[in-house]
């Protein structure tokens, strides 16, 4: 019987709907996303341009994330308390993506979509390992990395 639960535990924990991103599951609450993160995030509600207007999504987090050579400052969004968007917008001084594009390729192969133009660019991956889509966004001197789930935690496509 023990074995069945854990089995059926394990399934439920690793299936696309729940996976995430780095420590994060979605559908996780802002105290799970700073317990998880070990000291990486806080509760808080971020700073003024944090939120997003005319939607049901609130900061509850925020914190710091380290790949290689890249900094990054991250932004956890709830939607009804449940996690559902994450920002992680680029430090380091660097200006724009620069060869962050190159690196994001290497981790995701070709984007689902991409495009450039003289104001912007944007790059979309579909990473249904671990049920992500991942957007990389350069808009002047910004680069930032968006995170969504490909599906709820209901397990229903987006």
């Amino acid at each position: 019987m023990w074995i069945r639960i854990a089995s059926a535990t394990t399934f439920v924990l690793s299936s696309p709907a729940v996976a995430g991103w780095q420590y994060t599951n979605w559908g996780m609450s802002p105290e799970q996303v700073v317990a998880a993160s070990k000291g990486k995030a806080s509760s808080g509600s971020g700073e003024p341009g944090d939120r997003v207007s005319d939607s049901p999504l609130e900061v509850g987090a925020v914190g710091t994330h380290s790949s290689g050579k890249w900094q990054f400052r991250t932004v956890f969004y709830f939607d009804g308390g449940k996690l559902s968007y994450i920002k992680a917008t680029l430090q380091n001084g660097e200006k724009g993506c620069g060869s962050l594009w190159a690196d994001m390729k290497s981790v995701y192969g070709k984007p689902f979509s991409e495009d450039h133009d003289a104001i912007m660019g944007t790059a979309i991956w579909q990473d249904s390992t671990k049920n992500n889509r991942v957007a990389l966004l350069e808009i002047g001197d910004l680069c930032a990395i968006d995170y969504k789930p490909l599906k709820s935690a209901d397990n229903q496509a987006l």
